[in-house]
């Protein structure tokens, strides 16, 4: 078991059973939900940006919009969707990046 620093942690992504999250450009695993680390995780600038996606928010360099919702480029080079949310929740999504 390994212990990170939240605050290392550029993105939270849901696959399947589990959570990716990226730490300086490499993936790993956790089994908590998107859902239970949204609520922990939000006092430190974390923000559900897509239903499979939460992002730090300082981690966010670009947003780029595209057709049916945008993209987000992250410090550590990945990009990731911003969309398939409901509207007032991408509303708060984008307030939020602001």
């Amino acid at each position: 078991m390994r212990f990170i620093a939240a605050r290392r942690v550029t993105r939270f992504r849901a696959a399947d059973k589990y959570t990716l999250f990226r730490v300086d450009g490499h993936e790993h695993l956790v089994r908590d939900s998107l859902e239970s680390l949204e609520e922990r995780l939000a006092p430190l600038g974390f923000i559900r940006v897509h239903r499979s996606e939460l992002v730090r928010r300082d981690a966010c360099v670009a947003l780029f919009s595209e057709p049916g919702g945008a993209s987000l480029e992250l410090s550590d080079g990945s990009m990731c969707r911003e969309s398939s949310l409901p509207r007032d929740r991408q509303a708060r999504s984008r307030r939020d990046l602001n």
